[in-house]
């Protein structure tokens, strides 16, 4: 019987513990003055958010964001992420700490469409690179 209780008892801690992890969706994708602009929504942010970090995961390779920018109204997180234009998504997914805690979203099959013909080099989408040089 005691072994009963603390099996519930640990149980019932860790399902309290997943639900307070960050259910980050995305909101949309698009391009922006020659960059992908990225939207994630956090329904459960709380009254506090901080993004740290964020990268754009395609292909395998690890793409930083050039911009990020937070908002928050009744509860809900918003951050609006700038990447440097991609040709194609292979796989994609979005890893971001927010308030010291990771995320990961995958959004693969949301971005079909929205790669246009640019003249990005390869170098700057491997290298996380704005065109102008403006990050530097």
């Amino acid at each position: 019987m005691k072994n009963l209780r603390n099996c519930c008892l640990v149980c019932a801690t860790m399902f309290s513990v997943a639900s307070m992890s960050a259910e980050v969706a995305l909101k949309s994708i698009g391009e922006k003055d020659g960059k992908i602009e990225i939207v994630m929504e956090d329904r459960e942010a709380g009254d506090n958010v901080m993004v740290t970090s964020a990268k754009l995961i395609n292909d395998g390779k690890e793409v930083y964001a050039l911009m990020m920018m937070c908002g928050l109204a009744d509860g809900v997180g918003t951050y609006t992420l700038t990447f440097p234009m991609q040709k194609a998504f292979v796989n994609p997914a979005v890893a971001m700490t927010i308030n010291g805690e990771e995320t990961l979203t995958d959004i693969e099959g949301k971005t079909d469409g929205i790669i246009t013909e640019s003249q990005v080099s390869e170098s700057e989408i491997n290298d996380g690179r704005c065109p102008c040089g403006c990050e530097d």
